[in-house]
C-alpha cells in the first residue's frame, strides 16, 4: 500500500482537494475541444455538395480536404481557443493551489502536518501542471482521432500540433508562475487579482507613457517604429512566437526568453513562499518592504498618464507652445495625491490611511516631476541625438513616399526570387556614407529649431522658400544598437540639396529604396513560377503593355539611366512617364473560394533617362505629349481663382466692400453677414486649335501630384478634364474623361484670361 507521506500519496491527496479544477479542465479540453473540432469539420464537409456543383468532383474534394487540414491545424495548433484555456487554467491553478495561504486556520493545519515546506510547494506546483497538461493531452488525442476519421491529419498537421503543445506548456508555466507570485506577495484574493493585473499591464503602461511623452515633447521621435506592446509579457511573447512571419532564429530566441521568464518567476515565487510569515494571512501585502516600492512604481506612471490626458484636452504641445502648462502641472499634482491616497487605503483597509505615509507622496511627486522634466527639456539629449559617423556601421535613409508612382503603388522587397510586401522598405538598405547623413541630420535639426523655436507657436510663412519634408533615419550603430529618428529636411535649401545629392545618388540608397535598380527585381519581373507579371509603360492614363523580352531590355536601360539619378536632377524634372508592374497569383481566400493577390510597383521615367526613352521610342511606346489629340472630344478647365477669393474675403469685411459686392453681384447670397462668393472660372474648349495648344502643356495628374522633393508641381488652382471621344479606344480604357494638371507657372495666358474672375469695382 502507498504511504500517505510519500510524494505520490501527497499528489493524490492534493488532487482530491482540487477535484473541481480537474473537472473543469476535463470539460474544457476533453469535451469542449473535440466537440468544437467536430462541429467545424462537419461544416466543412457540408459544403462538399455545393463545391461539387460549382467546381466539379475532383476540385471539390481537393478544396474540402485542404479546408479540413486548415481547420484541424487552426484548432489544435497555436489557436486562440487553446491559448485562452491555457491562460485561464494557469491563473486558476496558481491561485487555487496556494489559496490556503489566505487563511490562518488552513496555514495552522498545513503547518501541523509532518511535511517539509519545500515538498508541499513542489506537490502543489506539480499538481497544478498536471491538472492542465493531462486533460490537454487527452483532449488533443481525442481530437486527433476525430481529425484522422475525417482525413484531417498529415505529417505537417501533426508537426504543428506537437509544436503547439510545447508552446502552450511554455505559456502555461509563464502565466502560472506569475499568478503564483501574485499570491505569494499578497494576503487575500482581491489583492492577488489586482496584483496579477498589475503584472500583466504594468510594462504596457510604462511603454505607453514613454510613447505619448516622446510624441508630445520630441520633434524627431519616430512614432511609426515604436511598439507600445510589452516585450516581457508571456502573452506578447506567445503572440510573437506564433506569428507566421517570425523566422526560425527569432522563434528560438523567444522560446529561450519564455523559458527564462518562467524559471525566474518560479524561483522568485518559491523564495517568497519560504520567506512568507505564517501570520500574513489576510494582510494586504505580505512583505512590508514591497509596499512603498509598488506604491511609487504605480503612482508615477498613472500620474503621468493622467497628465497626458489633460494635456490633450487643453492642447498642450510644447513643440508649438506652452498653452495649458498650468493645467497639466495641476493634473500631475492631483494624480500623485489621489493615487497615493487610494493605494494606502487599500494597504490599510481603512479610509484614514489616505493621510498616512506622506513621504511616499513626496517621493512619488519628485519622481513624477523629474520624469516630466526629462521629457520636457530633453535632459538625456534623446531628441537632439546625432551620432558621430565613426560610431555608425550603416544607415537606413527613407524619405516618405519618395519616387512613388500613383497612390496605389506598393513597395515590395525581393527575397530569393519571391516578393515580400510585408518587409519594411529599407530593411535591405545599408548606406555607408554616414558623414553625409549625419551632417544632413545635424544641419536640418539646427535650421528647423532656429525657424521654429521650442515653446513658440509654429507659423508658416506662405512666402518663404522653405519646404520641410519628412524622412525616417535608422542608425545602425557599431555597438549593435539601432537608433530611429524622424527628421524634417528643407528640400529647397541649397546645402541640404548637396547632402541629398550624395545620399540619394548613392548606389546603396537606390538598391535599398528603389527596387527596380536591383538584379533580383528583374529575375521575378521577367521569368518566375510564382507570379503572373503584367508590365505597362505610360502616364497611368495612356499605357502600353510590354512583352517579356521588352521588359528585360527596358529594365536594363532603366538601371543604366538610374546611375545618373540624384536628388537635384529628379527634383527639376517632370516624369515623362512611368513603368508599372503588376504581380499576381491565385491564393486561398477563406474556406471555399480563390482570390488574386496583387502587388504593384511603379518606376518613374524622367526626360534625362536617355537609354530608356530611346528604347521606348524604338518600340513606339513613347509619347511626346501627354494626350493624343485624335482621341479628345473636348477639354474642360476650372480655375479656383484662390487669390481673388482671398481678396473678396477681405473686401467683404468692410461696409464699402459689401456694398460693392451687392451692387456688382446681386445674386450673391448673404449668410450671417458674409457673402457666399463663387470665384471659380470655367471654360470648355472644343476647337481643335485650342486642344492642340493645351496638349503641349498639360500633364497627367499623377505625374505632378505630391512630391517629397517639392519639385515640379501642379498649379492647384487649375483642374483640367480631358473628355475622350465616345468611339475612341481611350473611352473604353480610361473612361469618359481623365484628370490632368498644368505645371505651376506654365498656365497658358489665354486660359488665365478665359477663366479669370472679375473683381467688383
Amino acid at each position: 500500500m502507498m504511504s500517505r507521506s510519500s510524494f505520490l500519496g501527497s499528489l493524490k491527496e492534493n488532487s482530491k482537494r482540487r477535484l473541481w479544477v480537474w473537472v473543469l479542465a476535463l470539460l474544457a479540453f476533453v469535451l469542449a475541444l473535440p466537440l468544437g473540432l467536430a462541429m467545424q469539420l462537419s461544416l466543412a464537409q457540408q459544403q462538399l455538395k455545393w463545391l461539387t456543383e460549382s467546381y466539379g468532383v475532383a476540385a471539390a474534394n481537393e478544396i474540402t480536404h485542404r479546408n479540413i487540414l486548415e481547420t484541424v491545424e487552426g484548432m489544435l495548433g497555436a489557436s486562440a481557443m487553446l491559448a485562452v484555456f491555457t491562460a485561464v487554467f494557469a491563473v486558476l491553478n496558481g491561485v487555487q493551489g496556494f489559496s490556503w495561504l489566505y487563511s490562518r486556520k488552513k496555514i495552522d493545519f498545513y503547518m501541523g502536518m509532518p511535511v517539509k515546506r519545500s515538498k508541499r510547494f513542489l506537490v502543489i506546483w506539480l499538481n497544478g501542471i498536471l491538472i492542465y497538461f493531462i486533460p490537454y493531452i487527452l483532449g488533443i488525442g481525442i481530437s486527433m482521432l476525430i481529425a484522422a476519421g475525417n482525413q484531417g491529419l498529415d505529417g505537417g498537421v501533426v508537426k504543428v500540433i506537437v509544436e503547439a503543445m510545447f508552446v502552450h506548456l511554455l505559456l502555461y508555466l509563464c502565466v502560472y508562475h506569475m499568478a503564483m507570485l501574485a499570491v505569494m506577495l499578497t494576503g487575500n484574493m482581491v489583492l492577488t487579482g489586482m496584483g496579477f493585473l498589475v503584472f500583466c499591464l504594468y510594462e504596457w503602461l510604462v511603454r505607453r507613457v514613454d510613447y505619448v511623452y516622446k510624441a508630445r515633447f520630441f520633434r524627431y521621435f519616430s512614432t511609426s517604429e515604436y511598439d507600445t506592446g510589452p516585450v516581457f509579457s508571456p502573452f506578447s511573447m506567445y503572440s510573437e512566437l506564433t506569428n507566421t512571419q517570425a523566422g526560425a532564429g527569432e522563434q528560438i530566441k523567444i522560446v529561450i526568453m519564455m523559458f527564462v521568464f518562467a524559471v525566474l518567476l518560479g524561483a522568485v515565487s518559491y523564495v517568497c513562499y519560504r520567506k512568507r510569515p505564517a501570520e500574513s494571512a489576510g494582510w494586504s501585502m505580505v512583505f512590508s518592504i514591497t509596499k512603498p516600492v509598488i506604491k511609487v512604481l504605480l503612482v508615477v506612471p498613472m500620474a503621468l498618464t493622467f497628465g497626458d490626458v489633460i494635456a490633450s484636452e487643453v492642447s498642450y504641445f510644447p513643440t508649438t507652445g506652452t498653452t495649458g502648462i498650468w493645467y497639466v502641472i495641476f493634473a500631475l499634482i492631483l494624480a500623485v495625491l489621489l493615487g497615493s491616497a487610494v493605494i494606502q487605503v487599500i494597504y490599510e483597509f481603512d479610509i484614514k490611511g489616505a493621510l498616512h505615509k506622506k513621504r511616499h507622496i513626496l517621493i512619488s511627486g519628485a519622481l513624477t516631476a523629474l520624469l516630466f522634466m526629462v521629457y520636457r527639456y530633453d535632459l538625456f539629449s534623446y531628441d537632439s541625438f546625432v551620432p558621430d559617423p565613426d560610431q555608425v556601421e550603416s544607415i537606413v535613409f527613407l524619405p516618405d513616399q519618395y519616387e512613388q508612382v500613383n497612390y496605389r503603388s506598393t513597395w515590395i522587397s525581393v527575397e530569393n526570387g519571391h516578393i515580400n510586401d510585408r518587409v519594411r522598405i529599407g530593411d535591405s538598405m545599408n548606406l555607408k556614407n554616414a558623414g553625409d547623413v549625419c551632417g544632413l541630420a545635424r544641419y536640418s535639426m539646427e535650421e528647423y529649431d532656429r525657424m521654429f523655436p521650442m515653446g513658440e507657436e509654429i507659423i508658416y510663412d506662405e512666402d518663404a522658400d522653405n519646404y520641410w519634408s519628412s524622412v525616417k533615419v535608422i542608425y545602425r550603430m557599431k555597438s549593435g544598437r539601432e537608433v530611429v529618428r524622424r527628421l524634417w529636411v528643407d528640400v529647397n535649401d541649397e546645402k541640404s540639396g548637396e547632402y541629398l545629392d550624395r545620399i540619394i545618388g548613392s548606389k546603396e540608397f537606390k538598391e535599398g529604396c528603389l527596387v527596380g535598380t536591383t538584379d533580383g527585381f528583374e529575375q521575378i519581373a521577367v521569368s518566375n513560377d510564382q507570379y503572373q507579371v503584367n508590365a505597362y509603360y505610360g502616364n497611368l492614363i495612356y499605357e502600353q503593355k510590354l512583352r517579356e523580352a521588352e521588359i528585360s531590355k527596358l529594365l536594363e536601360c532603366y538601371r543604366a539611366d538610374m546611375e545618373k539619378f540624384n536628388f537635384t536632377r529628379a527634383k527639376e524634372s517632370v516624369p515623362a512617364g512611368a513603368l508599372r508592374f503588376e504581380f499576381s497569383r491565385e491564393i486561398s481566400n477563406g474556406y471555399y473560394s480563390k482570390g488574386t493577390a496583387i502587388s504593384e510597383v511603379g518606376m518613374n521615367i524622367y526626360p534625362f533617362f536617355e537609354e530608356s526613352i530611346a528604347y521606348l521610342k524604338e518600340l513606339g511606346y513613347y509619347m511626346d505629349l501627354q494626350i493624343n489629340v485624335e482621341d479628345v472630344d473636348r477639354i474642360y478647365v476650372t480655375n479656383q481663382n484662390s487669390e481673388a477669393y482671398r481678396k473678396m474675403y477681405e473686401l467683404q469685411k468692410t461696409e464699402e466692400g459689401k456694398e460693392a459686392i451687392h451692387a456688382d453681384m446681386p445674386e450673391a447670397a448673404e449668410v450671417y453677414g458674409v457673402y457666399d462668393i463663387d470665384t471659380r472660372g470655367y471654360v470648355d474648349y472644343t476647337e481643335r486649335e485650342d486642344i492642340e495648344k493645351l496638349a503641349g502643356c498639360i500633364y497627367a495628374r499623377e505625374m505632378l501630384e505630391y512630391r517629397w522633393d517639392n519639385g515640379c508641381k501642379p498649379d492647384y488652382d487649375y483642374t483640367v478634364f480631358v473628355y475622350f471621344k465616345a468611339d475612341s479606344e481611350m473611352s473604353r480604357k480610361a473612361g469618359t474623361y481623365a484628370e490632368y494638371r498644368f505645371k505651376e507657372g506654365e498656365v497658358p495666358l489665354f486660359v488665365q484670361e478665359d477663366t479669370a474672375f472679375q473683381m467688383p469695382e
